[in-house]
């Protein structure tokens, strides 16, 4: 795995979502952009080892908190 990879989704409200983690699986910054817009930050965080992690969003947009879960691989 690269020292830094990136995870996306998209929000109820459709902004997308995504985070950029470090080798460690820890998000490093988080950002949501609605279509066609400017991209805003997002707090974000993630739970989990091994292949498998939950990340969970405060989108800047609407207010939710969004938990997807991720399977990265090794």
């Amino acid at each position: 795995m690269s020292s830094a990879q990136r995870i996306q989704s998209v929000c109820e409200c459709q902004a997308l979502l995504e985070a950029e983690l470090d080798e460690r699986r820890l998000v490093v910054t988080g950002w949501a952009r609605r279509p066609g817009g400017a991209r805003e930050r997002a707090p974000a965080n993630t739970v989990g080892q091994g292949e498998r992690i939950d990340a969970v969003w405060q989108c800047p947009f609407c207010g939710r908190n969004t938990l997807r879960s991720f399977y990265l691989g090794r």
